[in-house]
């Protein structure tokens, strides 16, 4: 037995349907704009040498390598974290 709600929405899909063959949009099309120019990078401590967080930065604005100042949890202080490939 099929429940009301069912047939409420088998109702919208079929509308929705017959107005994209009407208007000839092919649902196929429409997909997912590109991420772009951001790529993942590492930063990596430069007192101990250790990578602590990974972030994204745009290739296209930002040519040269990141440096940002974070907290660094193996030794226990803020200090200059360096974009490493």
């Amino acid at each position: 037995m099929i429940q009301y709600s069912s047939v409420c929405r088998i109702h919208t899909l079929i509308k929705i349907a017959k107005i994209n063959i009407k208007h000839n949009r092919n649902p196929e099309v429409y997909k997912m704009a590109a991420k772009g120019a951001r790529e993942p990078i590492t930063l990596e401590c430069t007192e101990c040498k250790r990578r602590n967080y990974m972030t994204e930065k745009n290739k296209k604005n930002n040519t040269e390598r990141l440096e940002v100042v974070k907290y660094c949890k193996y030794c226990k202080k803020r200090t200059t974290h360096k974009e490493t490939k």
